[in-house]
């Protein structure tokens, strides 16, 4: 059975001092930078998503030259897997998954 607490409550981090929390906030935004470089080096230069994309993730796949479009309804992602044949992947990022993995 799956572990559902630690998707319940999500992670509280307390900091007294305010420059750990600058660098926790770096650290923060260094890994999604990371994340979506990983994703853009796979070839992928659209990226649709059922769920939602932060600002920040969004400029970077701009500056990228990609295309990222959040909250698509699952059944107009299915027309366009099967309009474009493209193979969708299943990436976990932190704040969403991008491309809505196909069952059938």
């Amino acid at each position: 059975m799956p572990n559902f607490i630690s998707t319940l409550f999500p992670p509280q981090v307390l900091v007294s001092d305010p420059t750990k929390l600058e660098q926790i906030r770096e650290r923060e935004t260094d890994i999604t930078k990371e994340r979506i470089q990983k994703v853009l080096a796979s070839g992928a230069n659209v990226i649709l998503t059922t769920k939602g994309i932060d600002d920040m993730s969004l400029k970077y796949f701009v500056e990228a030259g990609a295309i990222a479009v959040r909250r698509v309804p699952k059944d107009d992602l299915r027309c366009r897997i099967d309009q474009t044949s493209c193979r969708p992947r299943a990436v976990p990022t932190v704040a969403c998954r991008l491309f809505w993995p196909l069952h059938r």
